[in-house]
């Protein structure tokens, strides 16, 4: 490995507050992680013209050089320097490990901390082979990096290194600090009454949780070409089907045909936040009424709710925080997080195959140890990593209401009600809730 120094130099030295959604990263347990993301190298492209790209978005995007001191108050702020220095890391590897390699060094990224106060956030690595780049690592705080914002710089990138510029879109111009002092006007205070008075009247409905729990994840091809199936003949995303799934299973839980739930949301509601580098993840509140209905009207009612969720995620995360404790403990039924990169939902090569038949190749782990979430009885994430086959899913149990219930179960139980839903067997297709509560008391692994 070698290093490239490169000088950086924006328009501004500027300081704000935290806006909304960094907020709530703040709190969060992986502040001081760096997440990887890779994307190939336009062929043609020269290490020097990979490195003037790199030094390119460190001066385009603010966020790629924010710090997150503590102000006057005490309290952390993001602030942006003029002028500051990076390091772009280069890694030698050949065609024949090239995929090892980067897992190696993604994982490494991934286990290295850093001080949100003083570090950059956002650290390159190109790696070569034959001495001519091939892919560049993204490690970026999600603080300043959700995976909308890292589609924009990878699509920047990939123009700037392809056509020597980027064509900034029209509303592209706002950067976190912009978006930090709107939150201080009228109209977001309005937009923020309007959310939080929407999150209350679910929150209303939502009954106290516990706090221990069991988890374990799983990798499933069957699970992804079902859902692939059903998202393309009720046009839809996967992540729909894949909450409706999850809903089911949470109703067969809690024996109910209802259930309530909090999903993440990258809030990019204006045309200018579509094209902005920056966090702006916030939780957004939902109820899905439907679950005694076909598997395919679920689908539909998640979509519908998801988007009428979307519209209220944009608030204060201080104040929402201050609701749930003034509500003591209150907390909706699951949470529901897709953490997949935009754009890689849908896995078409599973089209073709039978999800029955890929059954064999399920992974299920337990995960070790206790833990906690924002739901009452379930957790459930959605996810894709470097060299996957596909998304995989991890769910947390709790314990204290379902203990004979192992929450390994309670996945291939997401994976019985989607597979027999896209291979369009009776009980999952027509009477999902009915069929997710019987599989759930049988003996079997399956």
């Amino acid at each position: 490995m070698r290093k490239i120094a490169i000088t950086v130099e924006g328009l501004r030295d500027a300081t704000a507050p935290l806006t909304w959604p960094q907020r709530r990263t703040w709190r969060g347990s992986r502040l001081k992680h760096r997440r990887c993301r890779v994307m190939p190298v336009p062929p043609e492209s020269s290490l020097d013209d990979v490195c003037g790209a790199l030094k390119w978005a460190y001066e385009e995007f603010e966020s790629l050089r924010t710090t997150f001191p503590a102000g006057e108050d005490g309290q952390p702020c993001q602030k942006v320097k003029s002028k500051d220095s990076a390091e772009i890391s280069v890694f030698d590897s050949s065609d024949a490990s090239i995929e090892t390699d980067i897992g190696v060094i993604a994982r490494r990224y991934r286990s290295e901390l850093h001080d949100p106060a003083t570090d950059l956030p956002v650290l390159f690595a190109v790696v070569t082979v034959a001495d001519r780049p091939a892919h560049i690592i993204t490690a970026a705080s999600h603080l300043v990096l959700d995976a909308m914002g890292y589609t924009v710089l990878r699509n920047a990138l990939n123009d700037y290194l392809s056509h020597g510029e980027w064509s900034r879109p029209q509303q592209a111009g706002l950067q976190p600090i912009e978006r930090a002092r709107f939150e201080q006007t009228a109209e977001a205070k309005e937009r923020n009454s309007a959310a939080l008075a929407y999150w209350q009247k679910v929150l209303d409905a939502c009954p106290h949780r516990d706090e221990l729990s069991r988890a374990a994840t799983m990798d499933s091809p069957a699970l992804t070409g079902a859902a692939t199936i059903l998202a393309e003949q009720h046009r839809v995303t996967s992540s729909s089907v894949y909450l409706a799934g999850v809903a089911v299973i949470t109703g067969a839980l809690i024996r109910r045909s209802e259930c309530s739930f909090m999903a993440a949301a990258s809030n990019r509601r204006e045309v200018q936040e579509q094209y902005f580098v920056g966090e702006l993840v916030q939780n957004m509140p939902g109820i899905l009424e439907s679950l005694d209905s076909p598997f395919g009207e679920i689908v539909k009612d998640a979509w519908k709710t998801s988007i009428r969720g979307y519209r209220f995620s944009h608030y204060d995360e201080q104040a929402l925080f201050n609701m749930f404790k003034e509500l003591d403990g209150v907390a909706l039924d699951f949470s529901y997080n897709d953490a997949r990169s935009p754009g890689q939902e849908l896995h078409p090569r599973y089209l073709d195959e039978n999800p029955h038949s890929l059954l064999d190749a399920t992974k299920v782990e337990s995960v070790r140890g206790s833990f906690r979430a924002d739901s009452r009885f379930l957790t459930a994430n959605v996810r894709d990593e470097w060299g996957k086959s596909g998304p995989g899913i991890g769910v947390i149990v709790h314990d204290a209401y379902f203990p004979d219930i192992p929450v390994e179960r309670v996945l291939r139980g997401i994976e019985a009600v989607i597979v027999g839903a896209a291979l369009g067997d009776e009980e999952p297709t027509r009477r999902p809730l009915h069929f997710a509560k019987n599989f759930l008391e049988e003996k079997t692994d399956r």
